[in-house]
């Protein structure tokens, strides 16, 4: 449930799951800092896999591509709260703050924030609102407390919060090899690429010779059949995996490159 609904601030997020659920790939827009209030959080970036748990407080830099998996814990239920910073909250406390823009950020994406019982608070504060309406002004505050926070327990991520700049041209080969599994669209791949959607069409093209609705599906065909083949995992645990949405989908996608379904590999 959301508990903040304006469009122009960082917005506060209430998650609640009674059962284990494993979500569409995220795009990370915009930086968020996640408190896990009970269960635990599987999270897959592109360079590591992380297994967060109740009390652990998370920063998540933006632009990356993410999978999570959310546990509730035995008779319970997975809960969070999560904070987002978008960039005109982060340039306007910036500006009050006089913090100066950071060079382009190369550190971890994925952040475990310090143990601190001030977070705990912070984080009680927040999960105080799921129940209730709140308004521009109030959450303004407990976005600039949360930027507070950090800054003062976790000054190192001044790094990550207050870089600004957008993403640059890259290998394209390289970022769609490393990053095939994740379910996204082509304009985000572009743009997370420093391309625009045109130019990201036509280097793809020049270096994979076809376009990459096809290249995906036929890389992500090709991960799955290792995976069955070779670590004897079964359709239900792999399509999610290598970026496909629908069980049905890549059931029939697979059957029609091998010619025969996944369970007789």
């Amino acid at each position: 449930m959301r508990i903040a609904k304006n469009k122009d601030i960082s917005q506060l997020l209430y998650s609640c799951y009674p059962e284990k659920s494993r979500q569409p790939d995220s795009f990370v827009k915009e930086h968020v800092l996640i408190r896990i209030l009970s269960g635990n959080m599987i999270l897959h970036s592109i360079s590591a896999t992380y297994n967060f748990t109740s009390g652990d407080t998370v920063l998540l830099k933006r632009n990356q591509l993410v999978k999570m998996t959310r546990i509730p814990p035995a008779n319970g239920k997975y809960e969070s709260v999560s904070v987002y910073f978008d960039q005109g909250a982060l340039k306007s406390f910036a500006a009050e703050n006089n913090i100066h823009p950071q060079p382009i950020y190369t550190g971890s994406p994925v952040v475990l924030l310090t143990a601190n019982t001030l977070y705990t608070s912070y984080a009680s504060s927040l999960a105080a609102y799921q129940q209730g309406e709140t308004n521009q002004g109030l959450t303004g505050l407990k976005v600039k407390e949360g930027l507070m926070l950090i800054l003062h327990l976790d000054q190192a991520a001044t790094a990550l919060l207050f870089d600004f700049q957008e993403p640059e041209k890259t290998d394209l080969e390289e970022y769609m090899n490393t990053h095939f599994r994740f379910n996204t669209g082509t304009e985000r791949l572009a743009y997370l690429t420093g391309r625009s959607l045109a130019t990201f069409k036509r280097d793809f093209t020049k270096i994979f010779n076809t376009s990459p609705g096809k290249w995906l599906q036929q890389r992500r065909l090709k991960e799955a059949y290792h995976l069955i083949r070779e670590k004897r995992m079964k359709a239900s645990e792999v399509y999610l995996e290598v970026g496909f949405e629908d069980l049905s989908h890549f059931s029939f996608a697979f059957k029609n490159k091998f010619g025969q379904p996944p369970s007789l590999i």
